[in-house]
């Protein structure tokens, strides 16, 4: 199983970004266009305007390979769900789902809080989620917001309001459970909750500062856009970050 992955594209009014994701994707496709999915956690919008996903879509174009996506917190769900009508609407009103590949349960969660930076599941996504880990074949989870402390005060300070919750059921199912994965921190991330491996990717929008000192943001406009590759075969799981060069 092979999976093409992107965070964070902060698609908006300046192109800047629309340039990173092109390189990105036309990168990606060119060097792994035998990929099973592309996914994309999040913040595909900067601002959550129609605008924003009209970008999307003419970037995208006519793009070869499957796409998964979960809103962040810069997303808005009805505009996604206007502008990309084959995005996918739980029965909770949010962009949840699971497939299964490759031996694996991809399960796919909504972080998104309207009106916060921060995130939340939701006690009907929680419950969910417990049923999809209950099913016997490992899963790879997808989401925005990290699903614990990164120990970086920017990022914890807008992560899962209901992180507690959400280890309480990794304490339960963590052994379902054979990777997490995450954007928002913009940063490369690696490290585990409860026993589960859990890997943060850095963005294709600017990267932020590793700032273990206070709650700023500092931005990194010079480093350059990445994405990653997942790769999985039996138990065996890797992720390359890879920077697009010619």
């Amino acid at each position: 199983m092979k999976l093409i992955w992107f965070t964070d594209l902060h698609l908006g009014a300046d192109d800047a970004n629309h340039d990173r994701f092109r390189r990105c994707l036309d990168h990606a496709l060119a060097a792994h266009g035998d990929a099973d999915r592309i996914v994309i956690t999040g913040d595909i919008a900067q601002d959550g305007t129609e605008a924003d996903y009209a970008a999307y879509r003419r970037l995208m174009g006519d793009c070869p390979r499957p796409v998964r996506l979960v809103p962040g917190n810069h997303d808005n769900r009805e505009a996604m769900w206007c502008a990309l009508p084959d995005t996918p609407r739980s029965g909770g009103g949010r962009i949840s789902y699971a497939e299964e590949l490759g031996g694996y349960g991809l399960i796919f969660l909504d972080t998104l809080w309207p009106g916060s930076d921060a995130g939340d599941l939701g006690t009907e996504q929680l419950h969910w989620l417990e049923g999809e880990l209950a099913e016997d074949r490992p899963a790879l989870i997808f989401m925005h917001h990290q699903p614990g402390p990164v120990f970086l005060p920017s990022a914890d300070g807008i992560g899962l309001a209901d992180q507690a919750e959400f280890t309480g059921l990794l304490a339960r199912h963590g052994k379902a459970v054979a990777g997490i994965f995450f954007g928002h921190c913009h940063r490369p991330i690696a490290g585990s909750l409860m026993g589960v491996p859990m890997m943060g990717l850095p963005a294709v929008a600017p990267q932020m500062r590793a700032n273990f000192a206070t709650t700023d943001f500092i931005p990194e406009p010079e480093a350059p856009p990445q994405y990653g590759v997942i790769l999985a075969a039996g138990g065996h799981i890797v992720c390359h970050t890879i920077e697009p060069r010619a």
